[in-house]
Order: structure tokens, then C-alpha cells, then sequence
């Protein structure tokens, strides 16, 4: 039947996502995907996919055009955008078009909707995610749509083009080399002054693991004590450093895994190093398995992944 179908490609989902047996699943019909139950984090809302507001009519097909696009790697917050932009537009929709089914919609419906949309000033983005739930609807449901996607791939390539034009003259510069040095050099003093406050230090490594491997501040976040590792290079006369990090987009090289590694540069080796051993010297700090930990002025102890 269609419901077991739906069921058995989030089962999909979740054998992707690696989720063990005993965590509660999702189930389909649900209106609400948490994923904060798979991911360590701190309770994001930007992995949780909210459906309710989605025309019934339609929930079902981008509930499963949510799991396509989580299966082929795009992450749970990337989703979740897609899912705001549509309910957006459906919301627009229906106030335009009270009596028409969803699955009808036009070119002209939907360039009227942009229209009407007072709040949205860049069209791409919004498109997109348009262009692309009628074309998983087509192509995956097999339903004959009265969209003429040719066209509306044309518009979608001509308003890409737009928003690059824009970004081009207003993209934020990089911090000046030299400013970068004084930073990194504050941070080195900081972090090997063993009579600095233990916050300090954690800070000072937390900015220079930050400019020398690149990861976003979430992932940095999840790191944990033992995520730093050694590997043979150069056909094993050389070894490098590497770190172990959490997630929530599968990498190209990796599509299996939501877990990935980075090469770890000698000053990011030393400020990882400094900082197990910091955490040994403090008996609260010393039982967290993340590496990342400030001190609170009471004497306990705020773990990263769970900071608000």
C-alpha cells in the first residue's frame, strides 16, 4: 500500500542516517521530524522539519521529497529552509487560489504568487526549491503536472544569475593577513600560559582549531577528547594528524557516513593537545567527553553541544 511504501523509505532514511534500533524513530504521518534525536547537538530547530502548515493535499509528496533530498546527502538544516520557503509560497497559494489543488499549478500561478510574496526580494532560492519538489513529484510519483519545467528552469538559471551579480559586489572580504597573525599569536600566548583562566584557554583553542581546520562552529562543538588521530601518509614514511567530527551533511567522498575527518596542522595539533591536558587538571572538566568545556562560577561545568 502507499502507507507502507512512505513508511519504508523513511526506514530508508534511518538505516542512512545510521540511527540504532533502540532510538525512537519518526514515523511518517508525524508532522514533526525531530532529528535533534539523531544528531548530538543543542536542540536545534534547524533540524526539525515542521509539515503542518503544508497544504494536506500535497504534505505527503514533500514529506517524501524530504527524504530524497536527506538520502542523497543535503543536510537537515538545508531541508529544513526548503520546507520554510514552501510553506511560504503554499500559504501565498492558497490566499491566491483557494480552490485549486496543488498538484494543478502553473507557470503563471506561480510566477502570480511571486507577485503577491511582498517579503521575498530574491527569487532564486525560493524557485529552487519549487523547481525541484514538482520535478521529484514528476519524475518519482510519475503525476502529469501543467508545468512547463523547461521554462521554469530558464527563469531559475536567469535569477541564479542575478543573485550572483548581487553577492559579487557585497561578499565580505577575507580578515587582513596581518590582523589574522595577531590573532593567532594572542591565541598561542593564551593557550601556553599555564596561569591563564581555564576559560580563556579553552576559548584561545577553540579560535585557533577554528582558523586551522576549517570547521564550522557546530562541528567544532561536537568534537570530543579522543577525535584527534594519527594516519601513515605518503605511502607510510610520513604521519599526519587528523580529526574525527560529527556532522549533519554527508560529504561527496563519503556518502555513507554522517561522521567525517579533517587534517589537523601542527598549531591545531598543539592547541587540541593543550587542551585534554587542561581538562585533566580540572576534576569537573576531566569527565566530559567533549573536548570543548567552560567553567561555570559556581565550580561546575557547560559542555559546548549543550550551551544555549
Amino acid at each position: 500500500t502507499e502507507s507502507r511504501a512512505n513508511e519504508d523509505s523513511l526506514t530508508a532514511l534511518h538505516s542512512s542516517l545510521g540511527v540504532s534500533i533502540d532510538k525512537p524513530k519518526i514515523s511518517f504521518s508525524d508532522n514533526t521530524w525531530d532529528f535533534n534525536h539523531y544528531f548530538v547537538s543543542h536542540n536545534k530547530s534547524r533540524i526539525r522539519l515542521k509539515f503542518e502548515n503544508l497544504p494536506a493535499t500535497i504534505r505527503d509528496s514533500v514529506k517524501l521529497f524530504c527524504v530524497q533530498r536527506l538520502i542523497s546527502g543535503i543536510k537537515v538544516e538545508t531541508v529544513e529552509s526548503d520546507i520554510s520557503k514552501l510553506t511560504t509560497f503554499f500559504s501565498i497559494f492558497n490566499k491566491c487560489f483557494p480552490t485549486k489543488d496543488p498538484y494543478a499549478i502553473t507557470n503563471k500561478d506561480i510566477a502570480y504568487v511571486f507577485d503577491q510574496w511582498e517579503t521575498c526580494k530574491q527569487r532564486a532560492k525560493q524557485l529552487y526549491s519549487i523547481y525541484h519538489l514538482y520535478s521529484f513529484i514528476s519524475v518519482k510519483e510519475e503525476k502529469t503536472l501543467a508545468i512547463d519545467f523547461k521554462d521554469l528552469a530558464k527563469q531559475l538559471n536567469g535569477e541564479w544569475k542575478k543573485i550572483r551579480q548581487a553577492t559579487s559586489y557585497r561578499k565580505t572580504p577575507n580578515i587582513p593577513e596581518e590582523y589574522a597573525r595577531k590573532i593567532e599569536r594572542a591565541t598561542l600566548d593564551t593557550i601556553r600560559d599555564i596561569e591563564a583562566p581555564f576559560n580563556m584557554r579553552m576559548i584561545a583553542g577553540y579560535i585557533l582549531l577554528s582558523m586551522w581546520t576549517g570547521l564550522r562552529t557546530s562541528e567544532l562543538a561536537r568534537i570530543k577528547s579522543d577525535a584527534l588521530y594519527t594516519e601513515k601518509v605518503n605511502n607510510g614514511s610520513d604521519e599526519a594528524y587528523f580529526i574525527y567530527y560529527s556532522c549533519s551533511k554527508k560529504s561527496k567522498t563519503n556518502k555513507q557516513e554522517y561522521y567525517q575527518t579533517t587534517f589537523c596542522p601542527e598549531l591545531a595539533v598543539e592547541a587540541f593537545k593543550t587542551l585534554v591536558e587542561l581538562k585533566k587538571s580540572n576534576s569537573y572538566a576531566a569527565n566530559s567527553e567533549y573536548l570543548f568545556c567552560f567553567l561555570t562560577p559556581s565550580g561546575g561545568l557547560v559542555e559546548v553541544p549543550t550551551c544555549p
